[in-house]
């Protein structure tokens, strides 16, 4: 089965991190079926997998990394607060933009135990576990499904748009979010600004511009057959 995309257009509708958390707590249970489930070593091995994807999208989600990155992410790069972003050995970041990312506390957790997970992660045939696209989006279309969410399944890149999308919402300027992004302009940054399907019940706050009238009494209404 071809892997969709969600449609790029401008202010894409993408995951909201409610919409997100729901589909993590999904995938660390386990979303495809288990092959030889009466196998403890499959069982076994299928469970840290499942595991292991619900920590992939969670990090990615909350740091705003690309894929890529995050196969790349050592445990070194991994502080109290904060995440760095940067080239060792014959690997760089896209457009070589390191970076750092300062995380809740919560979040280095979270990619410590990625991080150690990728790394010995073993595939149900007993090879090394190559934590590529196709892979997690497997996995990302039977988590949309079991979340009964509507549209096609989100990629990898919509945890970036929803990091992006927090971000920004949260107050913090394009440039700021710029550079959480790696991304060369802010042009590039602009185009990762999505919606999500709650927005459309976001009440219009009151601005307060009303206040001026209020407790004055209302102006009478006149008569429009007197001269």
């Amino acid at each position: 089965m071809a892997l969709k995309e969600i449609e790029r257009e401008a202010s894409p509708l993408i995951p909201s991190p409610a919409e997100w958390k729901i589909v993590v707590g999904h995938l660390a249970v386990g979303v495809l079926p288990i092959v030889y489930p009466k196998a403890q070593r499959y069982c076994e091995r299928h469970a840290a997998n499942a595991r292991g994807a619900a920590l992939l999208v969670a990090t990615a989600v909350q740091t705003g990394e690309r894929l890529d990155e995050l196969r790349h992410m050592r445990l070194e790069d991994i502080g109290t607060d904060e995440i760095r972003v940067a080239a060792w050995g014959d690997w760089s970041p896209k457009n070589h933009r390191n970076r750092t990312i300062p995380v809740p506390s919560q979040t280095t957790t979270i990619a410590k135990e990625f991080v150690t997970w990728r790394d010995h992660a073993v595939g149900l045939n007993g090879q090394a576990l190559v934590v590529g696209e196709h892979w997690i989006s497997e996995q990302l279309d039977a988590a949309w499904t079991k979340a009964e969410f509507a549209g096609d399944a989100p990629r990898m890149h919509d945890c970036r748009r929803t990091f992006a999308t927090e971000l920004h919402r949260s107050g913090q300027p394009l440039t700021l979010v710029r550079d959480r992004m790696g991304h060369g302009d802010v042009e590039t940054t602009e185009g990762y600004l999505g919606r999500y399907r709650s927005d459309r019940d976001r009440v219009v706050p009151d601005m307060g511009v009303g206040d001026a009238l209020l407790g004055a009494a209302p102006a009478p209404t006149p008569d429009r057959k007197s001269r």
